[in-house]
């Protein structure tokens, strides 16, 4: 390998590197985008962003001609894929990332063929000192950190209890659009304890109904109860700082079900007190201190 393709190498494994970033990003950002479900589901997980975050400041490093980051690129994407493989229990659709490897292992030869070459052209060459890279990699990792939270933070579900009119419309029209809410209901307030995935889990009060949905194995299941139906409500769990409160909703027919509220800013007790105004002052409501 000569110095022209070594350098060819370098730019070959660093695009790959900053193709595998975007792609995670991308997912995480479709699955809280469009809720599909299916096979977005495993992408509905912010701590992505941190691994496409690292994989783009390696490849940062690798297209600086870093031996380090050429190392820990392949070293990190072969152990990512090893340990999918593992938790599916096959290694089916392994074509593509034996691509990516044989790329990220050609950039290590680059990288080390590269400044080898240079020394021998140049006896004064000498590489980048150290501490750039430990400068400039981590601030690329933060930057790119950054800029995919304020985009994500776009399709974020809200963490606390909200007004049904604070709910954006696409997500009512999504409810609307797969049964959860029912023609001319209006949701007065709701809360999922989901992070992006606004079909994997909520709980809300409507005009009409108490509601609490799930998905399951990519079924969604919708626990309901109409208001005059209610017979009983008790608190069963009271949430804190990490917990969400839990409220047990039995009907005149024995059906049983959970919802959750979560305890921010009052939230839950919010939540309770509305549910408890519709329900006719029930003795048997147990409210939180």
């Amino acid at each position: 390998m000569d110095l022209p393709a070594a350098e060819k190498a370098i730019r070959r494994g660093s695009d790959f590197g900053f193709f595998v970033a975007f792609l995670l990003a991308l997912g995480v950002i479709l699955a809280g985008a469009t809720n599909l479900g299916g096979v977005l589901n495993r992408w509905n997980d912010p701590w992505i962003l941190v691994d496409a975050a690292l994989v783009a400041g390696l490849a940062l490093g690798v297209r600086r001609r870093s031996r380090t980051c050429s190392v820990g690129l392949t070293a990190y994407y072969v152990i990512s894929i090893v340990s999918k493989c593992l938790a599916a229990g096959r290694a089916s659709g392994i074509v593509v990332p034996a691509i990516f490897i044989y790329f990220f292992a050609k950039s290590i030869q680059g990288t080390f063929v590269y400044h080898k070459l240079r020394r021998e052209q140049e006896p004064e060459y000498r590489a980048a000192a150290k501490w750039t890279y430990w400068l400039l990699i981590p601030g690329a990792v933060a930057l790119v950190l950054l800029l995919s939270f304020m985009v994500v933070g776009m399709f974020m579900l809200p963490t606390a209890v909200v007004g049904g009119d604070e709910m954006k419309p696409r997500r009512t029209a999504l409810l609307r659009e797969r049964g959860v809410l029912l023609e001319n209901e209006q949701v007065v307030m709701f809360y999922s304890a989901a992070f992006f995935s606004l079909l994997g889990d909520g709980n809300m009060l409507t005009n009409r109904r108490v509601v609490s949905y799930e998905t399951i194995d990519d079924e969604l299941i919708v626990y309901d109860a109409a208001y005059e139906d209610i017979v009983e409500v008790t608190v069963l769990s009271e949430g804190g700082l990490f917990e969400d409160t839990m409220i047990g909703i039995e009907t005149a027919s024995d059906e049983y079900f959970v919802i959750l509220a979560s305890a921010e800013a009052g939230g839950d007790k919010r939540f309770l007190a509305d549910l408890e105004s519709r329900i006719g002052q029930l003795e048997d409501v147990s409210p939180l201190e």
